[in-house]
């Protein structure tokens, strides 16, 4: 029996992590366990049908076991990977026909949550990708894997619309968690720079910004991302999509606003008594029109376990109540969501 363990892509980790069990000879069921190979936890188990190929897919068994969040004390540019990886570990048995088990073999592999995301999931190794617009008060992951020795370096060129002058900002990790680089680009943080250099950002409506490997001057990945106005009532969403990684994107229009009141009534001698109210307030919220796989990206939102409103670096949590996500089969099409603002609150008479 040979077990061979998933294939990271260099630019970022597959979104279907699967160990292939090959040349499976036995005539029993076989019992897969999943650890977390760091403290040997044991995170999951499968039971599969004697197959002379079978795949054991653990992608699910990421999003639990990574704290990840985008809330931090502060911004910095470049974010600790630290929790965002751990080595998964399978072991395989056979389990006999008395009820006994065979222990047969196992293998590990290092998974990480780390993922070259931006807006939303694009195509993993394109180069000279278009993404979602974003306004100077807005800020992105950009995270990529690596072998772990390299330097790895951001490169951000603020275009002039006018003109060809740039403003270029480098950032430069030379040491990394694992082979995972996590660069926060704050818009605003940088906008600010140019403002003190007396330099008219507003007149910058183009970001170029380029992923290298400097040991190797080899490049990674290539945007191209248009800086905008805010457009009016907007909402931004961060969530933690079923990789574990962070992904943004810019609802840009707000549909309505709803008030959910809960009264509990009772009826006495002298009428009628509310004796408790519960209220929730809730925003219908539309995503612009985009391709339809990008769409499919964008969903997982409501999928997500954690969610948040992304307002100038600061992040309120909140609860996405859509259960059921319509996608039409057009190429480009939108998305509508019922966003849960604020925790039930409870009055009491």
């Amino acid at each position: 029996m040979n077990i061979k363990s998933p294939s990271n892509d260099p630019h970022g980790l597959n979104s279907n992590l699967v160990f292939t069990i090959e040349n499976n000879t036995q005539k029993n069921p076989l019992k897969v366990d999943i650890f977390r190979a760091d403290n040997n936890s044991k995170i999951g188990s499968k039971l599969y049908s004697p197959a002379n190929t079978i795949e054991v897919g653990v992608t699910g068994y990421l999003t639990p076991n990574l704290d990840v969040s985008p809330i931090q004390k502060e911004q910095p540019d470049i974010i600790t990977a630290n929790n965002r990886a751990f080595p998964i570990k399978i072991k395989t048995s056979e389990i006999a026909a008395d009820g006994s088990i065979i222990h047969i073999e196992s293998n590990e592999i290092m998974v990480s949550a780390a993922k070259e995301n931006i807006e939303f999931n694009t195509v993993m190794n394109a180069i000279n990708k278009f993404v979602a617009p974003i306004t100077k008060d807005d800020n992105f992951e950009i995270a990529v894997i690596t072998d772990g020795k390299s330097i790895i370096e951001a490169e951000l060129k603020f275009i002039h619309k006018n003109t060809i002058d740039e403003w270029t900002k480098t950032l430069t990790m030379s040491q990394t968690y694992k082979g995972i680089a996590i660069f926060n680009i704050n818009i605003s943080k940088f906008t600010q720079e140019m403002v003190n250099q007396n330099i008219k950002w507003e007149e910058y409506d183009d970001l170029k910004c380029t992923i290298r490997n400097r040991s190797t001057n080899s490049v990674i990945a290539k945007y191209s991302i248009p800086i905008v106005n805010r457009r009016k009532n907007s909402t931004r969403l961060c969530w933690k999509n079923r990789l574990g990684a962070i992904e943004y994107y810019t609802f840009p229009y707000m549909k309505r606003r709803l008030t959910k009141i809960d009264k509990d009534r009772v009826q006495t001698e002298n009428g009628g008594r509310i004796t408790k109210a519960t209220v929730e307030k809730i925003i219908e919220i539309q995503s612009d029109f985009e391709i339809k796989e990008a769409i499919e990206q964008i969903a997982e939102v409501a999928q997500a376990t954690n969610v948040w409103i992304c307002e100038q670096n600061k992040y309120t949590p909140v609860v996405v109540l859509d259960s059921e996500i319509t996608i039409e089969e057009e190429r480009c099409t939108y998305i509508e969501l019922k966003i849960s603002l604020s925790q039930e609150e409870e009055f009491v008479a």
